[in-house]
C-alpha cells in the first residue's frame, strides 16, 4: 500500500479482512501515518517505507495498491507497471489526457494488471438505474 492517510488506513483495515490478502509493505511520508497503517497490518509485519520507489524495488510484492493525492497517481502507477507490479489506483487514473496515456502505455508494455478504482459501479442498484435510463433514452429517440 503507497498512502496511508484516513481513507488509506480505512483500505487497509478492509484489506485485512479479505482472506488471503498479506500486507507485504506500507508507504508514507508522514511517520505518523506510516506508523499507524504498520498497526493496521501488525499481524505481517509489513516492511516500512517512507519512499515509493524503495518499495518498488521489493522483489516478493504481487501488486501495489495506490491510495495517494491524485496528482500523483499515474507517475506511482506508471513507475510500479515498470517495476513489474500488479496495479490497483484510487481514481482518477491522472489529471491530464497524457498522463493517462503514460499509464496505458506502461500497462501494455509490462503486461501487469492495472485497475482503476470506481466508487459505486458495482451496486445492482445503480447498474439498475444506468439500464432504466438507457432504455428511456432510446424510446425517446
Amino acid at each position: 500500500m503507497i498512502g496511508t492517510g484516513l481513507r488509506g488506513q480505512h483500505t487497509l483495515g478492509q484489506l485485512m479482512k479479505l482472506p488471503g490478502v498479506t500486507m507485504a509493505a506500507v508507504c508514507d511520508l508522514k511517520p505518523d501515518r506510516l506508523d499507524k497503517a504498520a498497526s493496521i497490518t501488525a499481524r505481517d509485519n509489513p516492511k516500512t517505507y517512507r519512499e515509493y520507489r524503495k518499495l518498488l524495488d521489493q522483489k516478493d510484492l504481487d501488486a501495489v495498491y495506490i491510495d495517494t493525492p491524485c496528482y500523483l497517481h499515474s507517475e506511482m502507477a506508471v513507475a510500479a507497471l515498470q517495476a513489474g507490479k500488479n496495479v490497483y489506483c484510487e481514481k482518477p487514473a491522472g489529471i491530464t489526457p497524457q498522463q493517462v496515456k503514460q499509464i496505458l502505455q506502461a500497462a501494455r508494455a509490462s503486461k501487469k494488471v492495472y485497475q482503476v478504482g470506481q466508487q459505486m459501479r458495482s451496486f445492482a442498484w445503480l447498474a439498475d438505474a444506468i439500464l432504466r435510463s438507457t432504455m428511456v433514452s432510446q424510446a425517446r429517440s
